[in-house]
């Protein structure tokens, strides 16, 4: 996709690939708006490309049409952005951005990082499918790869016979990433809510959701103002604006560029 006058992305570039990896649509577009920005780092696309280009979308969308059957499955990565450029939705879709998670969990997705070109890019994610539909649905998550500590001390049992038990305590919302596996999940604002609440999952609390009553077996817990102070973090940047985070987004996700 390129950028356009009125600030949105408009579809510059089509291009599919057959179960076997052979080129069957590969089209310029030219995008309804006039372009502002080319994007060429992360979309390939010059002026000098587009300059000729007369096929509009409404053209090329008729032509992935007629590839289409009422079986056909679609395979892609965020296979959203790229139904959404071509304003068509499917029954049927196969996208890598949900079948890997990415490790930190929903709603953020994990990026081809192919570069910039979009028959790159669509082989990658077909040879992701390929990938799991071989080697099964674990294959490539996190689970796959790493066992959580709480998965495994799950598997053991205190002296009276229950299972152990872990907690994660944590600015935010500590029940995505390592703290998906965790029995309890305590969220902060502040660091002094992190001691209490390290203590609290230690002794135990009526008053907080989930937690045993003696307590959990393991605690896990980040002290992120103290990170901070000594110089092991870098202090998070203010949230973007919509149209800002629209902007990075499209900069840094090349999978949503062709």
């Amino acid at each position: 996709m390129c950028k356009t006058d009125d600030e949105t992305f408009e579809l510059t570039r089509i291009s599919v690939v057959d179960w076997a990896g052979t080129i069957v649509l590969d089209e310029l577009v030219k995008p309804e708006n006039p372009i502002t920005d080319y994007l060429t780092a992360y979309s390939g696309m010059t002026k000098e490309k587009l300059e000729p280009v007369t096929t509009t979308l409404s053209e090329v969308r008729q032509r992935f049409i007629g590839l289409l059957k009422p079986d056909t499955i679609i395979v892609g990565h965020s296979l959203n952005s790229d139904l959404n450029a071509l304003k068509l939705t499917h029954p049927l879709i196969a996208d890598s951005s949900i079948l890997y998670p990415h490790p930190r969990g929903a709603p953020l997705k994990s990026s081809l990082k192919c570069g910039h070109d979009s028959i790159e890019d669509a082989r990658a994610a077909l040879d992701l499918i390929k990938q799991k539909c071989q080697k099964g649905a674990q294959w490539g998550t996190p689970e796959a790869t790493n066992e959580s500590i709480f998965k495994r001390i799950g598997r053991s049992n205190r002296p009276d016979g229950l299972a152990r038990t872990g907690a994660v305590v944590d600015l935010g919302n500590p029940s995505r990433g390592a703290g998906s596996a965790a029995q309890v999940c305590i969220g902060c604002k502040t660091d002094d809510d992190v001691v209490r609440g390290v203590i609290d999952a230690a002794k135990g609390n009526a008053a907080v959701a989930d937690l045993p009553g003696g307590g959990v077996d393991l605690v896990w817990a980040r002290l992120r103002e103290l990170e901070r102070l000594r110089g092991w973090a870098i202090a998070p940047q203010p949230a973007p604006s919509a149209k800002n985070q629209n902007r990075s987004m499209a900069k840094h996700d090349p999978a949503h560029q062709n």
